[in-house]
C-alpha cells in the first residue's frame, strides 16, 4: 500500500462543525459509540466527503453515536495511517468503544464510479461482523443511499442477551434450592407448526363470481426452515402436508418458499408456491395448484400463535385445460416453536 493510501487525515471539515456541538447534548442511554477510523484511498477530497456522509448517516441511526478518530494523536503500536481497513483497528485506537468501522475507496473508469467498502468491527473480541461494498458516480447518491446500507450493515449486530432476572434462593431441610429462569431466543433455524382452518369456495370469479360457500375443514402440520437473513428478515423454505375434508376428501402438499420478518415480539411473512392434490376416493381432479398468503403471529411462551389468510387455486377441469378453474381463501390458526437456535 502507498503512502497515498495510508492517508491519516480524517475527513473533518463537515465533522469537526458537528462534533463539538453534539457533544453538549445528552445521548441516549442505550446509545453505543461506534469508532470511524479515517477511509484508506489516494484521493483526499473523495475521502473527507464520503467520510461526512458516513458520519451524517450513523448520527441519524437509532441506538447508535458516532465518534471521529484522531489520526494525529495515535496510541503506542499504531502504525502511521492506521491499520488496512481489512484489519481489526485495535481497541487501542479504539478506546474502548464496542464497534468500529473501517473502509476504502478505489475509483472504477471503467464504469465511472467510486466504490466504497465498509468493515464494521464488534470491539469486544476484534471480530469482523460483516462488510459490504456500494459503487456511486458521486457524495450526493452516496448520501441518498448510506442510510440503508448502514441499517443493512448494523442488522449483522447480534441482539443482546436479555438480562437473566437474579436466581431466587429457597432453603429447604438444610439445603439450599438454586431456581433458575432461562431466557428465551426468537431467532431459530426450523420451526415446527400446526394450523386448522376452513376454506372458502369462491368457484371460478371469473365466470361466476357469486358462488361462494364454506367448502372444506383442513388440519396442516408444517416444518420451516429458516436459511438465510435478508435485511430485516429471514428467506425460507415451508414444506406442509395438509388433510382435507369436506365436500371430498384430499391430502396437500405444498412446497412455499416464504419471507419472515420480527419486530419485538410480532412476526409477519409472506409465501407462495405449487400445491399437489392427492385425491381420495373417485375425484379425477388434476393434481396441480397454488397457494398465496401472509401469515400474522405473537410469540408466546416457547412458540408464536399466529393466524393465516391464504388464496388458492386449482385444476379441475381434464388435463388439456390447464387453466385454474377453482379459487379458495382460507382462514386458519395455529402455533409454531421454534427449534435449532441461530
Amino acid at each position: 500500500m502507498t503512502s497515498a493510501k495510508r492517508n491519516k487525515v480524517f475527513p473533518c471539515t463537515l465533522l469537526l462543525m458537528f462534533f463539538p456541538i453534539a457533544s453538549l447534548f445528552p445521548q441516549e442511554a442505550e446509545a453505543r459509540q461506534v469508532a470511524l477510523i479515517p477511509f484508506w484511498g489516494a484521493n483526499q477530497e473523495i475521502i473527507t466527503g464520503f467520510g461526512d456522509e458516513l458520519f451524517i448517516g450513523l448520527g441519524a441511526l437509532d441506538g447508535f453515536q458516532p465518534v471521529a478518530i484522531d489520526m494525529n494523536d495515535l496510541p503506542p503500536g499504531v502504525p502511521v495511517g492506521g491499520f488496512p481497513p481489512f484489519v481489526s483497528p485495535g481497541p487501542a485506537l479504539t478506546r474502548g468503544m464496542p464497534f468500529a468501522i473501517t473502509g476504502d475507496t478505489n475509483y472504477n473508469a471503467d464504469t465511472s464510479q467510486w466504490h466504497l467498502r465498509l468493515f464494521l468491527w464488534d470491539m469486544s473480541d476484534s471480530r469482523l461482523l460483516f462488510s459490504d461494498e456500494m459503487a456511486v458516480p458521486n457524495r450526493q447518491i452516496l448520501g441518498m443511499v448510506m442510510p440503508g446500507m448502514l441499517d443493512w450493515l448494523f442488522s449483522w449486530i447480534p441482539a443482546p442477551e436479555p438480562e437473566a432476572q437474579a436466581a431466587p434462593q429457597i432453603t429447604l431441610e438444610g439445603r439450599q434450592l438454586i431456581i433458575v429462569r432461562g431466557t428465551g431466543n426468537i431467532h431459530n433455524w426450523l420451526y415446527i407448526g400446526l394450523r386448522t382452518g376452513g376454506n372458502l369456495h369462491l368457484g371460478n370469479p371469473f365466470s361466476n363470481p357469486y358462488n361462494l360457500h364454506w367448502k372444506d375443514f383442513r388440519v396442516a402440520a408444517s416444518f420451516h426452515f429458516q436459511f438465510l437473513r435478508l435485511g430485516y428478515g429471514f428467506l425460507g423454505i415451508q414444506p406442509e402436508i395438509m388433510y382435507v375434508l369436506g365436500e371430498s376428501r384430499s391430502w396437500m402438499l405444498h412446497f412455499l418458499p416464504r419471507i419472515t420478518t420480527r419486530s419485538g415480539t410480532s412476526s409477519f411473512s409472506l409465501l407462495v408456491g405449487p400445491s399437489f392434490i392427492l385425491p381420495l376416493g373417485n375425484d379425477n381432479g388434476h393434481p396441480l395448484g397454488f397457494t398465496a398468503g401472509f401469515n400474522l403471529g405473537n410469540r408466546v411462551g416457547p412458540g408464536y400463535v399466529f393466524t393465516e389468510i391464504r388464496w388458492s387455486g386449482a385444476i379441475y377441469d381434464p388435463p388439456d385445460d390447464l387453466s385454474f378453474k377453482q379459487h379458495a381463501l382460507s382462514v386458519s390458526l395455529g402455533f409454531k416453536i421454534g427449534v435449532f437456535r441461530r
